[in-house]
């Protein structure tokens, strides 16, 4: 026999459940503004720096030929001098380029295949990789960090995601922040201390075929480095030969990379 169950048993356990879901959703909330916290922490921090410097150990899946994800593996040494100066060397088995950004144009030097290219770009950093990621399509998964506002730059209306928990990278005590848009889900671990620098970043494009990810590992942060003049100035090995690509505004063939 079913016995009844009293009236006030039921209005307690109801405030119990709803106490409990009120208190998972603001874990959810504290979450979320903690892991944007933690951002704003590394923005400001690279958004002070006027010239930086760092290493990244990098691996990209890409849609091959055959419909399959291929690996790339290469590791790249990055110098910006804001706003309108870059340099970055990436080498690997398949690779050895030089990139020099000098607030007109990206000069691409590909020491291996001997040939160089040039994109004409606005004269600062933020409207560069606005043209570079939409008018040329060139995925940049490290850009973020490098715009005036990082923050702005990886976070948007529709972000959804916050703190995730403590990990370890390469040795380092980290914060584990995952967040959600619309075509991106990203992961990011983050320093702990008063110097809150990337340690790690984990990309999936979702929805690209296949869902390929770019993991960048980064090392040997410096957000005081000295860069000359002369280090921004494209050289181009006597015998390398220009290349044209199609691409850019004008859906012209122009001479970029």
């Amino acid at each position: 026999m079913k016995l009844p169950v009293p009236r006030t048993l039921i209005v307690v356990a109801g405030a119990s459940l709803i106490g409990a879901l009120g208190a998972c959703q603001s874990e959810a909330e504290r979450n979320s503004e903690r892991g944007k916290e933690i951002v704003r922490a590394v923005s400001d921090g690279l958004a002070a720096a006027q010239t930086f410097s760092f290493k990244s150990d990098e691996v990209h899946q890409r849609l091959g030929s055959d419909g399959t994800l291929k690996e790339r593996q290469f590791s790249r040494e990055t110098v910006i001098r804001r706003p309108d100066r870059a340099w970055l060397h990436a080498i690997g088995p398949d690779r050895d380029f030089v990139g020099v950004y000098d607030g007109e144009s990206l000069t691409l030097v590909g020491n291996r295949e001997k040939v160089w290219a040039e994109i004409p770009l606005p004269p600062t950093m933020d409207e560069a990789m606005d043209v570079l990621a939409v008018d040329y399509e060139i995925p940049m998964p490290m850009a973020d960090f490098l715009y005036s506002s990082p923050y702005e730059a990886l976070i948007s209306e529709d972000t959804q995601g916050g703190w995730v928990g403590e990990e370890t990278v390469g040795g380092q005590a980290c914060d584990h922040l995952a967040f959600q848009s619309e075509v991106v889900d990203w992961e990011l671990w983050v320093s702990k201390g008063e110097q809150r620098l990337p340690c790690q970043l984990l990309m999936t494009y979702k929805t690209d075929p296949g869902s390929p990810t770019s993991q960048l590992t980064f090392v040997e942060w410096n957000l005081a480095a000295q860069a000359s003049d002369t280090l921004f100035v494209p050289r181009i090995p006597e015998g390398f030969r220009r290349i044209p690509v199609v691409g850019g505004p004008t859906e012209e063939p122009v001479s970029a990379a």
